[in-house]
This record gives structure tokens, C-alpha cells and sequence, in this order.
């Protein structure tokens, strides 16, 4: 059990205004228009501890979809659609945003491994939706760990050889 904090705009507000005033946008959207698809809509990074640095940091989130979206094809689309209409947010933090959303399904809290997001990340989260807590069932394996690790070298290695990085497509090109 992890326990989250809300992230409050006042915390935001004295940070600095004009940076985070898309995190402010996205947490009425999340609210507004997310919060029946999600568990948690999390924040984390140098944005949630609000050591960042602009034109570097990222907005990292961890998005917990529900189950009953997940099991449902119309709420799946529908929560789809709406998670895209989000990612502006991301841009206008941070323009090269590499990653977009990062998502984990209410189920899946229940095999959860370290090296997908660690524990110490998750719990100096914040969340756009309430204070609560994240219960789950954590594994720290170092095989998955190494094999992980592994998958990452041979993409990095592939890329350094054929100077091509093959992650993240864009219309059908790396």
C-alpha cells in the first residue's frame, strides 16, 4: 500500500505559474473527462517533486485504467479517444516528449514488477485525481530486471549499428 498525494495547484501555482499552468489544464481534464476510465492518473518525475528543469524535464504519468474500461470495447474507444485529446498537455511541457503516456490496467497492480516503474517513483507520486492509496502486489525479480536491461542494450546496440533508432514509429518510419 502506497500512499498518494493529491497534487494541489496550489503547490503549482507558487512553483511557477506560467511553466505548470498546463498541468493545472490537464488535471481539470483528467476530472472532467478521464476520471470515469481510471483508477489513479499519476504523475511522477521531476514534475511531481517539482525539482524540474525547463526545456529538459518531461511530464511523466502512470495512467491506472480500470477494469470496467478495459472489458468494455465502447468505454475502451471512448477512453481512446480521450487520452489522446490529452496529449497536447505532454507537448507543451515538453515539445520532444519521447514517451506520451505511460499505462497500467487495475489488474495488472496485482503483478506488479520493479522494473516497469519502481516503487521509490510511485511513491513520490502525485495524483490529478485525489489523495488515496495504491495497493499492490510488488515483485523486484533481477531476471526481469536483466532481461529487461538486455531488451534495452540490443535496441541501443542495433541502433549505434545501423543508425537507426527502431522505437517509436512515426507513419510507418522510425
Amino acid at each position: 500500500s502506497i500512499p498518494i498525494k493529491l497534487l494541489s495547484n496550489d503547490e503549482l501555482l507558487v512553483k511557477d505559474i506560467d511553466y505548470l499552468k498546463p498541468i493545472i489544464r490537464l488535471k481539470k481534464y483528467v476530472h472532467k473527462y478521464l476520471s470515469e476510465h481510471v483508477c489513479d492518473f499519476l504523475i511522477h518525475g521531476s514534475i511531481a517533486t517539482l525539482d524540474y528543469s525547463k526545456g529538459w524535464s518531461d511530464l511523466d504519468t502512470l495512467v491506472i485504467v480500470n477494469s470496467e474500461t478495459l472489458l468494455d470495447h465502447q468505454k475502451l474507444v471512448a477512453f481512446r479517444t480521450k487520452i489522446i485529446g490529452a496529449y497536447n498537455f505532454l507537448l507543451e511541457i515538453d515539445a520532444l516528449q519521447h514517451h506520451g503516456f505511460i499505462f497500467c490496467s487495475e489488474t495488472g497492480l496485482n503483478q506488479y514488477y520493479s522494473h516497469f516503474l519502481p516503487l521509490e517513483v510511485i511513491s513520490q507520486s502525485k495524483s490529478l485525481l485525489n489523495d488515496g492509496v495504491i495497493n499492490l502486489s510488488y515483485k523486484r525479480l533481477t531476471e526481469d530486471a536483466l532481461n529487461s536491461f538486455k531488451q534495452k542494450n540490443a535496441l541501443l546496440r542495433s541502433a549505434y549499428l545501423n543508425q537507426v533508432l527502431k522505437h517509436h514509429k512515426y507513419q510507418n518510419d522510425y
